[in-house]
């Protein structure tokens, strides 16, 4: 019966179709099925059409939706106004019911085919039927495991996506399936990616990208050539430090971060020529650290600095211990220059002042005349190469005075005489004993005796034709003399007495005598006041004798040699070093004419006055004004001024000796 009904009512769906076949409809209302899609599903007992199409749809047509088995019976149609419809993007849905037993029983496959009332307007499309128990299931899971969202949709049809949670340190990138067009049952997950984190590791190593949750390890590494002491490690951002006081640890990233090493930058002090005070020595130092440096002691060296080379700041530079403030590394030195010592060379050349260690070449010189050199002697800090060497060289390590010594040698001239041939040299030391022999008299001669005429000695036996002589310290003149040999010359004799009292017109006597010893120049001077006439032809004697009567010199000299000033003469010579020294006092110079008769003798004791070139028993300013004026030639100076003038000895009377003269006066330095 259902049947029959089924088929009347496609009998008239169909006549109704011829009925209007002839009507006029507008073109451009017509559409084309592209696809579709229809789905029994047995729990509902209900086909579902999906119909896409392209043109134009009709929302007031008939569209008849017909479901036949595999041999063509009709099994089912339905027919639906199109306002019946549901329309979006080019496509509408339409669900009918079906009889589960038509279908089962039903030849297969089945076929829908869904057209217009009106076949012009939209040609007949047929599909074959899928046949399913119920409509799928889809389930969507998060990136934990939860269950988001569970749908059912109709087969074929889209499932709807929930939103993807958000996830810590993750971002969506979408779901693992396709669910646009859904035929089973699924399960649908959630794909998450980590989430990428810049992290910046400020003087350490481990900068760079990395996920969410990486565990990063990190180092401290100082700028090269730069030494540290590591304080830890500060975070900004999002990241947690294992261990922030390790210079070696690991940071786990959750974010952008930056993590940044703490560190005091430390310096090392380097010193040339100085050292850092014990309670300061360390292996570094920190900025600001103020340590005290101290110079080293150098032989033969003065501190003079300290000079900055590398950072650093020196308290005060001429201090050889002194603070240093660290800034930065530091390189200081010290500078030095050369000590300078004082040589001073005692009987030779080479005075002066020299630097430490340095080599000087000294050579031994007197003005003694002969001598025997017997070597040099140091007194302070100097090394000598050869002491007995006249030239040689002394090293200078401090002030020092070198000293050469001599053994005095004199010379012994035999008038009238000679030598022994065996004692016969050309110089003789103090204590020598030589033989001399006087030569034969003339006729109408006799030998009478020997004399020293100048210097020190001893004669044996001043009587003897040969005898001998003991040098003393003093170059020494002896002479023979001779007698008239009175048995032949006996007239000649009573002549001579006959006209002696004729020759006192030339005799002179001598009033007053000075003798003046200059300690520093060495020098002995005779100043004679005389009445009468002085005989220029005449040989005189001047004799220094000591308390003990031996005589100390005792040189002679013709008239015609002395400096003669109207009725005073003065004679200066020039005494050996020492030659006063241990001498017995009072010691005194005596003046005699070589023939007695003539001249009688004076003597007076030996003075000590140098400067006194006034001659009035004192030494000072008048004294120093007449140097000054000796010195610029406005006056004159006889033998005995010059003798007493030259206070410092060095052979000149000149402003050096005014300036000691005054010093003198003023009392400051004692001349004798």
């Amino acid at each position: 019966m259902k049947i029959k009904k089924i088929t009347a009512c496609l009998l008239c769906f169909c006549f109704m179709l011829g009925l209007v076949g002839g009507i006029s409809v507008n073109a451009t209302s017509a559409c084309e099925v592209s696809s579709m899609l229809a789905v029994y599903n047995t729990q509902t007992e209900t086909v579902n059409c999906t119909v896409k199409y392209s043109g134009t749809f009709i929302p007031n047509q008939s569209y008849v939706f017909i479901l036949n088995n595999a041999n063509g019976t009709q099994i089912s149609m339905r027919t639906v106004n199109g306002t019946q419809l549901g329309v979006a993007n080019n496509s509408f849905s339409y669900s009918f019911p079906v009889d589960t037993s038509l279908v089962t029983s039903a030849a297969k496959p089945l076929r829908v085919t869904v057209r217009s009332t009106q076949s012009y307007i939209i040609s007949p499309y047929t599909v074959d039927v899928v046949i399913i128990d119920k409509n799928p299931t889809v389930s969507f899971v998060g990136k934990d495991g939860t269950v988001l969202k569970t749908q059912t949709v109709d087969y074929g049809t889209a499932a709807a996506a929930p939103d993807a949670p958000l996830v810590a340190g993750y971002e969506f990138v979408k779901w693992d399936k396709d669910f646009s067009a859904v035929t089973s049952d699924m399960t649908v997950n959630a794909v998450y990616t980590a989430s990428q984190y810049t992290l910046n590791v400020v003087d350490g190593t481990g900068s760079g990208v990395h996920s969410y949750g990486s565990v990063v390890d990190i180092e401290f590494i100082p700028a090269p050539g730069t030494n540290c002491e590591f304080e830890g490690w500060t975070v900004e951002g999002n990241a947690v430090i294992a261990d922030s006081t390790a210079q070696s640890t690991t940071v786990t990233v959750y974010g952008n971060a930056t993590v940044k090493a703490n560190y005091t930058e430390l310096y090392t002090v380097t010193i040339t020529g100085g050292k850092i005070a014990e309670s300061d020595v360390k292996e570094y130092y920190k900025a600001g650290d103020v340590i005290e440096i101290i110079a080293d002691s150098v032989t033969g060296k003065e501190f003079t600095g300290w000079e900055v080379e590398v950072g650093g700041t020196v308290a005060d530079a001429s201090a050889s211990t002194t603070a240093l403030t660290v800034n930065s590394n530091v390189i200081i030195k010290t500078t030095y220059t050369d000590s300078q010592y004082t040589l001073n060379v005692v009987g030779g050349d080479g005075s002066g002042t020299y630097s430490y260690g340095e080599k000087v070449t000294i050579r031994f010189a007197t003005e003694g005349g002969a001598y025997i050199f017997d070597g040099w002697t140091v007194e302070g800090n100097a090394v000598i190469a050869d002491p007995t060497a006249q030239i040689t060289t002394v090293t200078v390590y401090g002030d020092a005075t070198v000293r050469g010594s001599f053994t005095q040698l004199y010379s012994v001239d035999v008038i009238n005489g000679t030598v022994h041939p065996d004692d016969r040299q050309d110089y003789y030391q103090s204590g020598a004993v030589i033989r001399v022999v006087a030569d034969a008299p003339e006729a109408g001669m006799r030998f009478d005796t020997w004399a020293i005429v100048e210097g020190i000695g001893e004669i044996t036996d001043a009587s003897a034709v040969s005898t001998t002589i003991t040098v003393g310290g003093m170059n020494l003149v002896v002479r023979a003399e001779y007698a008239e040999n009175l048995e032949e010359t006996s007239s000649e004799a009573e002549s001579s007495d006959e006209s002696s009292e004729g020759d006192e017109i030339y005799a002179c006597t001598v009033k007053d005598v000075t003798v003046v010893y200059n300690n520093a120049a060495q020098t002995l001077t005779y100043r004679i006041e005389y009445t009468g006439t002085f005989i220029p032809n005449q040989a005189y004697m001047f004799v220094l004798s000591n308390g003990n009567g031996g005589i100390i010199s005792a040189p002679t000299v013709m008239g015609t040699e002395l400096s003669v000033d109207g009725n005073t003469v003065s004679y200066s010579y020039h005494l050996s070093e020492n030659a006063l020294s241990g001498a017995a006092t009072p010691i005194t110079g005596t003046i005699r004419c070589g023939v007695p008769q003539i001249i009688s003798s004076c003597t007076a004791e030996l003075s000590y006055a140098i400067g006194d070139v006034t001659n009035d028993g004192e030494t000072d300013n008048l004294d120093a004004a007449y140097i000054l004026r000796y010195d610029a030639e406005l006056t004159g100076l006889d033998v005995y001024q010059l003798a007493v003038g030259d206070v410092n000895g060095d052979g000149e009377v000149d402003s050096l000796d005014a300036s000691q003269v005054l010093k003198h006066d003023a009392g400051l330095v004692k001349l004798f």
